[in-house]
């Protein structure tokens, strides 16, 4: 009985730990299945069950009534707790662990309950035939797949944003340049699949598509055009959180003012550029919004900003910790700090801050293709995230430069010669710290006195 009464008074807890719920009158209650493991959901009112499922599910709320939520791991997975009305995708649940009691609000509530697998399980290995065939899989709410031909092993792409309504020719290009058209291949097994960002793992069987390359002779119907469905029964979002598909009863749970705006620029673009610009590239420039302000536009104006980012246009609002962090970069590259008078300083940090991209009519391939082996040359790989193809974008079309900087002091002769200071001491006015750092800091590198 004593334990009966702590289990009573631990659920209390839990319950007073969450937000506060209103009576509810009607609604839909929603359960979905998060992580990379597999389980059962029970919800039951009273001693009537209302609900089972594995990985979504939803029932109509008619009454106030207490609901009880038991989730049970199926073998090799672990249950690692709920979260409600907050997506725990990308984060820990609120609740660690038991059985969970609510009052479900007016209107619709969402429960999520996470499994892990206790262990990821390798890829398998494939014929030495597959090994050779350039191919991608798609499967909506995760990232896409292509198969790494150097490495031997499926890829998650690094942008983080891919998605399956990309176009299947486009997409194919992306990693082989020499694709002519696509066709199905075969149903693939991969564990790993990630979520938004490269968030999680994720293993699943999805059917291949051939990237057939325009030396090769491959049968099959072209599907370089054929768009994937999304999950049936149900509606797939992408933002302004993590994918989530919900049930087609009802589309418009957790949907923010400018999602559908959102869904639209990913898909389509907004203007004759961004419409120029692809799939792929506009959800970079989501993400690299997202990356300097720590959230996608909630309003008007903030989407305004990225429609600008998309046109190589600053936003109109600013990150300094974004700014600050390109700076850092700057450095590395140019081995100077910026001039923030200067525009082509200027142009770079902002470039790699803000993800501005160059308008269609105005790219350069040989410029890029220059530019990769600079940046190759300073971080040793290929950029494989959206910073990091931001920072090629500045090398390549910012028109910042390294400049002669005889005495190693992070400012060019050709500054210091605007500044007064002297081009061969690192400290011209002998106070300890080198010119570059007083001018990053604020301070007169001709003043020895900082009091």
């Amino acid at each position: 009985m004593f334990k009966k009464q702590g289990l009573l008074l631990s659920v209390l807890t839990i319950l007073l730990a969450l937000p506060a719920f209103a009576q509810a009158s009607d609604g839909s209650l929603f359960v979905f299945r998060r992580g990379n493991g597999y389980g059962d959901i029970i919800v039951s009112q009273g001693q009537n069950q209302v609900l089972s499922c594995g990985e979504t599910c939803t029932v109509a709320l008619l009454n106030d009534s207490q609901l009880s939520f038991k989730a049970t791991a199926r073998s090799g997975s672990v249950f690692k707790g709920w979260s409600v009305n907050k997506d725990n995708a990308s984060s820990d649940p609120q609740i660690s662990s038991g059985d969970l009691l609510i009052s479900p609000s007016a209107g619709d509530t969402i429960v999520y309950a996470k499994f892990e697998l206790e262990k990821i399980p390798e890829n398998p290995v494939v014929s030495a035939e597959d090994k050779l065939v350039p191919r991608v899989m798609f499967w909506f709410g995760k990232v896409n797949q292509h198969w790494d031909l150097d490495k031997g092993v499926w890829a998650t792409d690094p942008d983080g944003g891919s998605g399956a309504r990309e176009n299947k020719l486009d997409y194919c290009l992306k990693f082989y340049p020499n694709t002519v058209k696509v066709v199905a291949y075969k149903n693939e097994f991969t564990n790993t699949w990630k979520n938004a960002g490269n968030t999680g793992s994720y293993i699943s069987t999805k059917p291949s598509y051939r990237c057939v390359q325009k030396d090769e002779s491959v049968s099959g119907e072209d599907a370089s055009n054929l768009a994937e469905k999304p999950n049936k029964g149900s509606v797939c979002y992408y933002f302004p959180d993590l994918p989530l598909c919900l049930p087609l009863s009802n589309p418009r749970a957790i949907r923010s003012a400018v999602s559908d705006k959102l869904d639209a620029f990913v898909s389509e673009g907004a203007d004759t550029n961004s419409a120029k610009l692809g799939e792929g590239e506009r959800a970079a420039v989501l993400k690299s919004y997202s990356a300097a302000f720590s959230e996608l536009p909630k309003n008007e104006e903030e989407f305004n900003d990225v429609i600008k980012i998309s046109n190589g246009q600053w936003p109109s609002r600013t990150s300094d910790s974004a700014e600050n962090k390109a700076r850092a970069e700057f450095q590395k590259i140019y081995k100077r700090l910026p001039n923030m008078e200067n525009k082509n300083d200027q142009a770079a940090i902002t470039v790699m801050a803000y993800g501005l991209r160059q308008k269609a009519e105005n790219r350069n391939l040989a410029s890029e293709a220059a530019a990769l082996k600079t940046f190759k040359n300073i971080y040793k790989h290929d950029p494989a995230t959206t910073e990091e193809w931001n920072i090629l974008q500045a090398i390549t079309y910012s028109g910042a430069v390294r400049e002669a900087d005889s005495d190693g002091d992070l400012l060019s002769d050709r500054r210091e010669k605007e500044l007064g200071t002297d081009p061969s001491n690192k400290d011209t006015d002998g106070d300890g710290y080198f010119d570059g750092i007083e001018v990053a800091n604020g301070y007169d590198p001709l003043k020895a006195d900082k009091d």
